[in-house]
This record gives structure tokens, C-alpha cells and sequence, in this order.
């Protein structure tokens, strides 16, 4: 058996995720790339030399967006493949992160815990903030839990106002944690149509898309092979190199 990696099961950046994509796009600009923020991709179009997108010429397009965004941008190169995409469906989650005295919990082991369908009223997942990341709790002497509401073919709880969300996370953490008190910060996150689900035979069918897909264009990112920050990492490096063999020029990224 292999042997287990010494350190934390999970890891982020002590100021937050954004930082790495700060950073990242401070690191691509350092190497001469062209970095357009808050630049729609539009139409990926065929030309003589390759493609054209958001009136950028391109050896190779590497497409990252979200399945509708996608299949939108495929519609004339990959048709094929675009009503493919097109097809993939979301779910929407409502995050709520509660921060509680440390005497209103008990021991709470593991990292958190999921609630089975036939058991959900608002909560379907809930994940110990302070104890994953320690930074989030440095004393001790408060601890913050992750709740997730809403899943496919429930999203009730995109449509309720905070304080609803509040106390619908609530009522399921007292009845799943024996949570005491109230909270005493908290931060309520809405994604909208950000959760990829994967039904039977969906890596046959994204077989078939990138197969769709003409030489040059790649997609990659969670609604593929993968939701997690990991997956979509492998899934990046993938995509790069096998864009590579057709980029000749400077790179130049759309976002």
C-alpha cells in the first residue's frame, strides 16, 4: 500500500484562492502575454491561418468557459460538438459560512459531512471551515462551518433572501450538529448555474465532443472531466499542451 503524504488533506492560499489568479495574471503578464479581463470570447470563427476570437487571431483556442458560454462560441466551428455542450446541465448552490463561538459546536471531527437526499430540507452538505483551514480560527476560539444548500432539481434556496437562508442553514444545523447560539459573522454566496452534473455516460459523451472538435480547439474545465480545483488543474495542463503544437505567435488570453 502507498504511504500516506505527510500534511494537511486540504490547502488554500492563506488570502484567499483569488490571490493565486491575481498572481497568475501578474506571472503571464511578466512573460509578454496579452491578458484581455472582462473581454467576452463571442463566435470562435475559422480563418485561412486558423481562428479568429473577440478579434484576436489565433493558432489555437483553448475554451474554458462554463457549457452555455461554450456551445455558444462553438456554433460555427463545431456545431457538432456545440449541441453537445449545449446539452450539459447546472445546478445552482447557495453557500452559507456561519462563524460561531467554539462552545457552540461539540467535537467535531473529520471535515464535515453530507446529508442524504431522502434527509435534506435546506442543507445538503456542510463542511468544517476552521478545522480544513486553521488560519480561519487562529485562537481557537471561534469555529466556521460551510454549508451548502440547493442541488439538482431543488434550488429553492437560490430564491431566498439572506436572512431566509440564515435560518433555513440554521434550523438543519441544530437539528444535524446540536448547533447552540446564533451565529456571530456570516457570508452568504449565490452560484447560479455553477455546478456541472455529470449523468450516466457523460465522459463517453465528452469523448465524442472533443472528438467533434476541430484541430486547434480545445475545451477544458469542470463541466468536463472533473469539478474539483485538481481536476480542472490536470485538465488545464492538458488542454496547453495540446494547444501547443499549433500556437506559433504570442499568447494572448481572453477572459
Amino acid at each position: 500500500p502507498s504511504r500516506a503524504r505527510a500534511g494537511p488533506v486540504f490547502l488554500t492560499h492563506p488570502a484567499g484562492l483569488g490571490r493565486v489568479v491575481e498572481r497568475l495574471e501578474a506571472r503571464l503578464r511578466e512573460t509578454g502575454a496579452d491578458v484581455r479581463l472582462d473581454t467576452p470570447a463571442g463566435v470562435i470563427e475559422r480563418t485561412a491561418a486558423g481562428y479568429t476570437v473577440a478579434g484576436i487571431e489565433a493558432d489555437a483556442v483553448v475554451l474554458t468557459t462554463p457549457a452555455d458560454p461554450a456551445a455558444a462560441s462553438l456554433a460555427s466551428v463545431a456545431p457538432e460538438a456545440a449541441a453537445a455542450i449545449a446539452r450539459i446541465r447546472y445546478a445552482s448552490v447557495v453557500m452559507a459560512t456561519l462563524a460561531f463561538p467554539s462552545t457552540a459546536t461539540g467535537r467535531l471531527d473529520g471535515s464535515g459531512y453530507l446529508v442524504p437526499t431522502a434527509e435534506q430540507r435546506h442543507v445538503t452538505a456542510c463542511s468544517w471551515g476552521s478545522s480544513k483551514w486553521p488560519h480561519w480560527s487562529p485562537d481557537g476560539d471561534h469555529v466556521v462551518l460551510r454549508a451548502s444548500l440547493g442541488r439538482a432539481g431543488d434550488e429553492h434556496a437560490v430564491d431566498l433572501d439572506d436572512g431566509a437562508v440564515v435560518e433555513a442553514t440554521l434550523a438543519d444545523l441544530r437539528r444535524h450538529l446540536g448547533v447552540r447560539g446564533d451565529p456571530t459573522a456570516m457570508r452568504i454566496t449565490r452560484w447560479p448555474q455553477s455546478f456541472p452534473q455529470y449523468e450516466p455516460g457523460h465522459l463517453d459523451r465528452v469523448a465524442a465532443i472533443e472528438a467533434a472538435l476541430p484541430a486547434g480547439v480545445v475545451v477544458a474545465g469542470a463541466a468536463y472531466r472533473g469539478i474539483g480545483i485538481a481536476s480542472c488543474v490536470r485538465q488545464g495542463r492538458a488542454a496547453a499542451r495540446a494547444a501547443m503544437p499549433f500556437e506559433t505567435g504570442s499568447a494572448k488570453l481572453v477572459g
